[in-house]
């Protein structure tokens, strides 16, 4: 399983790079999203909420900041900061990959093996007239291997995105 999130998660931030997008300005957005933590290994499954900023001034091509807060019914946190690039297939469908490190602290929720983690995956979604937004995503967290144990976690998400003027 570590393999096909490492080969999804490549291959989305692989994309950002090739795929060329539509061009278009671009607002902040604010990203609700609510989950399922744990929907794979299902050893401390839980649900997630996540609160986020990204911004809409890329730093390097359509490559963005972001920071975001995570929160699981188990009493687990992970405040994170990355970048993420939005990348418009047609006018309306997008995907946006992303990578993020921070840190996190697992309450009664799943033992990650260490405070500082990685996070990396994938959103896909349509982007409505207006700017306001919905999507699915994929991620990964994982302590890459700083801690003695790195179980790593999947978190599938669905987010409601609304532009901030």
């Amino acid at each position: 399983m570590a393999f096909l999130t490492r080969a999804v998660a490549g291959a989305a931030i692989a994309s950002a790079l090739v795929l060329p997008g539509t061009a278009r300005s671009q607002d902040a957005l604010l990203d609700i999203e609510i989950g399922a933590f744990d929907p794979v290994e299902r050893d401390d499954e839980a649900v997630s909420f996540r609160l986020a900023w990204l911004s809409g001034k890329p730093l390097l091509w359509k490559i963005a900041p972001m920071a975001g807060v995570m929160a699981t019914t188990d009493g687990a946190v992970y405040g994170y900061g990355g970048l993420h690039a939005d990348l418009f297939l047609t006018d309306n469908l997008f995907l946006m990959p992303s990578v993020a490190a921070g840190l996190y602290a697992d309450g009664d929720g799943k033992d990650l093996g260490h405070a500082v983690q990685f996070r990396s995956g994938a959103m896909v979604g349509w982007r409505f007239d207006g700017g306001m937004r919905v999507g699915v995503s994929y991620h990964h967290i994982s302590n890459a291997g700083l801690g003695d144990r790195n179980p790593g976690v999947e978190v599938l998400g669905f987010s409601l995105m609304l532009p901030l003027y």
